[in-house]
């Protein structure tokens, strides 16, 4: 356990993903390729509003790709913060310890981007470390993020790919109410909630979840 984790299988399904469909195949691939062909550089960033299933959506495309992930994690077991360059320092040792076919990712990532990093002794001078590790990393990464306003130039054009996650259309929303609190609201209490643009599907499974723990 600690700070790099393995990853939890994913809860959601492609069918959750209806909206991003054209998207989850273009992730997948790109894992996929980046892995089977051990291509050092390849950087995923995917960004949107909170809880909108971004975390779901990395675990989803390593999962369709064959591939084992690691999770760099923000807070620790004991759930204290844990700290950048500790962060930095477990994504470095990680490229030098996974081999085959493993996938990174980076969650609540704006930290990261938004610090001065002193230089690690194994990484070659003159450069900044994140900068660095973005271009070396061997194994696939992928960040998460809520805002990339801390995103400097130089960070943004070492992503391969990055795909803004947004508030799944009402359509898929009623489809996740249905799923996740079917068994415990009523139909009309059901409509009424995909109705709500703001309600992410995390806030609604996270709401089922409370609710049925007082039953």
């Amino acid at each position: 356990m600690g700070v790099l984790r393995q990853a939890a299988m994913p809860v959601l399904t492609e069918a959750d993903f209806p909206h991003l469909k054209d998207e989850v195949q273009l992730l997948t691939g790109i894992i996929r390729s980046a892995a089977e062909g051990e291509v050092c550089g390849t950087n995923i960033l995917l960004h949107g509003p909170p809880g909108t299933g971004k975390t779901q959506l990395a675990r989803l495309a390593c999962q369709l790709a064959g591939m084992r992930q690691y999770e760099v994690c923000a807070l620790s077991d004991a759930g204290s913060p844990v700290g950048r360059n500790e962060q930095l320092e477990y994504v470095f040792l990680a490229g030098k310890v996974l081999k085959g076919h493993f996938v990174l990712t980076c969650d609540e990532c704006e930290e990261l981007f938004n610090s001065p990093f002193g230089k690690m002794a194994d990484l070659q001078a003159g450069k900044g470390v994140l900068n660095e590790l973005m271009e070396q990393t061997p194994l696939p990464m992928i960040w998460i993020c809520n805002d990339t306003t801390t995103l400097s130039a130089a960070n943004a054009r070492r992503f391969s790919y990055a795909l803004k996650c947004p508030i799944p259309p009402e359509k898929v929303r009623k489809k996740i109410v249905a799923s996740s609190m079917g068994d415990i609201v009523s139909k009309p209490l059901q409509k009424r909630l995909s109705k709500h643009s703001k309600i992410s599907p995390a806030i609604l499974q996270s709401t089922a979840e409370t609710v049925r723990r007082l039953k």
